[in-house]
């Protein structure tokens, strides 16, 4: 009698978790979140930072070294040594004829990561070393999987709220956009470049737009939509091409949002 309850039990919770709500994709998140982070640091921890295949190299420095540059060297270089230059395979040049860090990539990338260079910066002691140390590389990596599941919940929920589906088709159609494209590499490979994060702000952009702004009904997610467009472009302008095929998206289902006169009904 009591293995029979058991197992009726079980059976209820299976199924209420097969159900698309939102403590199916929180658990599956947070499974995500756990394997990915384990596996990227488990992978990525045999590189040392003396090797040229490291995740902190060449234009993934270009983008990071906004962090160390302004928390603790107001962009100066005169307390920088240039080895840190080859240890960051030259994603930036160090001017000392104008005392100066440079680099050609937006600092987009690098906001997103602060959250998780400051954790790391907490660990080693604030201003200790020059950031480039195996603590922030598995900060950074954390950093990369919690952005890659982020975005990946954002777009689960945006397409059940747009077209229901049982929940074993939307982790199918996850798993696709996952490991059927390079996602999956700059998540757990390549997490100091700039392509996971627009990709969670491209996610964020299509959640706002499914299920508020297409139906005119809140104007939060409407400023949501636009700040998450805005930080497309300061993370990799080029993605703004993913930003013109939402609007292309959002146009066939409101055409009527870009009437003049017709601004819907928005609610707060």
């Amino acid at each position: 009698m009591t293995i029979e309850i058991l197992r009726l039990a079980t059976v209820a919770i299976w199924r209420k978790l097969l159900r698309p709500n939102p403590w199916s994709h929180g658990l599956l998140a947070v499974i995500a979140l756990c394997w990915g982070i384990s596996g990227s640091w488990d992978y990525n921890r045999k590189i040392p930072i003396s090797d040229w295949k490291h995740d902190l190299r060449a234009d993934a420095s270009g983008y990071y070294i906004y962090l160390p540059g302004f928390f603790h060297h107001n962009f100066h270089v005169d307390d920088l040594d240039s080895t840190i230059l080859i240890k960051a395979g030259y994603g930036f040049k160090l001017d000392r004829t104008k005392d100066r860090i440079v680099t050609k990539y937006f600092y987009g990338t690098a906001l997103f990561e602060s959250p998780f260079y400051l954790m790391a910066e907490a660990v080693v002691g604030w201003g200790r070393t020059d950031g480039f140390t195996d603590v922030h590389r598995r900060a950074i990596e954390a950093g990369g999987v919690f952005y890659w599941v982020l975005g990946l919940w954002l777009l689960a929920t945006a397409l059940q709220h747009w077209r229901p589906a049982p929940l074993w088709v939307t982790i199918v159609v996850m798993a696709i956009i996952s490991f059927g494209s390079n996602l999956f590499y700059y998540a757990f490979r390549m997490p100091g470049y700039s392509h996971i994060y627009s990709f969670a702000m491209v996610c964020l952009a299509i959640w706002a737009m499914v299920s508020g702004v297409s139906h005119g009904r809140s104007s939060t997610k409407a400023i949501v939509f636009c700040i998450a467009c805005a930080l497309v472009f300061w993370i990799r302008p080029v993605d703004l091409i993913a930003i013109g095929a939402i609007y292309a998206w959002l146009l066939i289902e409101r055409s009527s949002l870009f009437r003049i006169g017709d601004s819907g009904d928005c609610r707060s």
